[in-house]
């Protein structure tokens, strides 16, 4: 099995082991899937639902569409500051939930903390989803699943999804997002030094480099001497 894409914020890695607790699961059952090294895995963005997909029935094909991390709102109230305490943000706007006395729908104030977006892609959720996926891939259609409409088989693939919700290799709650590494910010002078530090080195083995060649153009130099000597030693010889 192979995950061929996967353009949302979502781990990979949490992913593919998903599928294969998934796969191991239903293994158990219905034998290993022929066809599971050749399986390709295309993971999208939802646009509506929380959670769905397909499959080719009995093919090598699954797409899992899942919706992204949501952000939440933060409320608060006129008896204390408008600063986010999560994200320090100040753009707060005003509620319309009630109505004051002079006939204003006010009753407090709301921020959209992007700082704190969490996933709505519960493992219980991405577990029957990816069962039901699996599935398709093993040959089985709608109508050999349970649940005589698609609404209730998806509350009842959930229901029985509450098995992940324990597992050892699914220690989360919620789909985890990408670890983005952190930039350390170098100060310019850090920068520079290390540079000179570079090329002092480089400096320094080629330096050594040319001493080898003078010393070996020296040799060769006097053993062309010492040959020529001896050329002419010969030549003055073979004339007399």
């Amino acid at each position: 099995m192979k995950i061929k894409s996967n353009t949302t914020t979502y781990d990979t890695r949490a992913i593919r082991t998903a599928i294969c607790v998934a796969h191991d699961r239903l293994a158990k059952t219905e034998g290993r899937l022929k066809q599971w090294k050749r399986v390709v895995v295309d993971v999208v963005y939802a646009r509506t639902r929380v959670t769905h997909g397909c499959a080719s029935i009995g093919g090598t094909y699954m797409k899992l569409v899942l919706m992204g991390p949501r952000a939440p709102k933060v409320f608060l109230y006129d008896d204390v500051p408008l600063v986010c305490p999560h994200c320090e943000s100040t753009s707060f706007k005003p509620t319309q939930s009630c109505k004051r006395v002079d006939g204003v729908t006010f009753d407090g104030w709301e921020h959209t903390c992007k700082e704190r977006a969490e996933s709505p892609v519960t493992v219980q959720r991405l577990m029957a989803l990816i069962d039901h996926e699996l599935r398709h891939l093993y040959g089985i259609e709608h109508a050999q699943m349970r649940g005589i409409y698609t609404k209730t088989m998806w509350a009842l693939e959930q229901e029985e999804a509450a098995w992940a919700n324990d597992h050892p290799s699914l220690p989360w709650k919620t789909l985890p997002v990408k670890k983005v590494p952190e930039r350390v910010a170098v100060p310019p002078v850090d920068l520079i030094g290390e540079k000179l530090v570079t090329l002092a080195a480089r400096e320094k083995a080629w330096t050594t480099k040319l001493k080898r060649a003078q010393t070996a153009l020296t040799k060769l130099r006097a053993k062309r001497r010492y040959h020529e000597r001896r050329m002419a030693a010969f030549s003055g010889g073979s004339g007399t």
